[in-house]
């Protein structure tokens, strides 16, 4: 398991030996309670507090699971999720008969609403400085399967292996019941989260398998907030980038150019939605198959929130969604993208946003 610490305090530690000593739970206050007995073993100077009261939902009173409290009095809140399967099995001389306990588009929806919860906590609460959203579950499909492209009414809350989960509102799709709209509302997230999932214990029978989500909310001081310094990184260089995105739109659409789409879209048909390229492989092996150079083939310019100098931004074709330098997300040619859009200035070398765009619908901030 992977180890991020933050603020002195190692979460992948705590569920590491939590996982040795109580493989599963009874129930979800059992989850609870056993993960901040471990936390008082492992960091016996933090103070810990169950359901800490917060403001959190138009001025209404809720409650963050676990708040533990450092010893400068900075918050590190804690949200968690226990969702199980139907299994029947033993430990520790005692009998676990777990139940199907919740439906798996409703499991989805709750681990990332309280990854809004925690985000809305860290912009009300100065003394926030890190908080996590847990998950542990037996529901295989939960991590294992991707119903993206077939119609489903979850597909805004999809957490997956892997699985990219983009900033902006997460809601129903419009064939999804209003009982289900009305008792589950949208919400924002307003950071995008890659999930993982780590292998948490192994009964060996059907629905042993439990495996575990941790998802790290931080704190966007305004200073550092990515929009307060794009924006004033753009507002600085706009007429450059304006002159930039003019230029863009006056290059002639050649012959070679539409065949390069065509086969960029040829490769593309083999590979299933939401799959992540890297791009040297995918560079490389367009270049072997169609016998042409690499610089033909670049990902970012066939991204809903990148954009590169040289490319009709409005008119150029989309399949990606970029994540990181040297990798991108297939998310498909009729995506309806919500989230900003990013340009990288050579000359500065510096990363900023220059727009938003909400369910394919582009504002520049120029």
């Amino acid at each position: 398991m992977k180890k991020v610490i933050s603020a002195n305090f190692d979460i992948y530690k705590v569920i590491s030996e939590l996982s040795k000593t109580n493989p599963v739970f009874h129930n979800e206050q059992g989850f609870q309670d056993y993960l901040v007995h471990t936390i008082e073993k492992i960091y016996p100077k933090l103070t810990i507090k169950f359901e800490h009261k917060a403001r959190l939902d138009e001025g209404h009173r809720s409650y963050i699971d676990i708040l533990i409290r450092n010893e400068n009095g900075l918050y590190i809140p804690i949200e968690l999720k226990y969702k199980t399967n139907k299994l029947n099995c033993n430990f520790d001389d005692s009998v676990y008969e777990l139940s199907n306990q919740s439906a798996e588009d409703i499991t989805r929806y709750g681990y990332l609403k309280d990854i809004s919860r925690l985000e809305k906590f860290s912009e009300l609460e100065e003394k926030f400085i890190v908080g996590y959203a847990i998950l542990l579950t037996n529901q295989r499909n939960v991590w294992n399967e991707s119903y993206s492209g077939s119609g489903n009414t979850f597909e805004n809350f999809l957490i997956n292996e892997n699985f990219v989960v983009q900033s902006g509102v997460k809601k129903w799709s419009d064939n999804t019941s209003k009982s289900i709209k009305q008792t589950y509302p949208s919400f924002e997230l307003k950071q995008s989260y890659q999930i993982k999932w780590f292998n948490y214990s192994d009964f060996n029978q059907t629905n042993g398998c439990f495996k575990i989500a941790i998802a790290e909310i931080k704190k966007l001081k305004a200073a550092d907030s990515p929009k307060t310094k794009n924006v004033f990184f753009v507002k600085k260089n706009m007429q450059k980038i304006a002159q930039k995105m003019e230029k863009s739109h006056k290059i002639d659409k050649k012959e070679s150019n539409s065949q390069i789409l065509n086969e960029i879209e040829d490769y593309l048909s083999n590979i299933p939605i939401n799959t992540i390229i890297k791009t040297t492989k995918f560079r490389a092996s367009l270049s072997q198959i169609n016998a042409r150079s690499e610089d033909c083939y670049i990902p970012t310019d066939y991204c809903y929130n990148r954009f590169n100098n040289g490319i009709n931004f409005e008119a150029q074709p989309k399949f990606f969604i970029y994540i990181k330098r040297g990798q991108v997300k297939f998310v498909g040619k009729d995506y309806l993208y919500t989230g900003p859009v990013y340009h990288k200035s050579k000359k500065d070398n510096i990363e900023c946003e220059i727009g938003y765009c909400n369910s394919g619908k582009y504002k520049f901030y120029l």
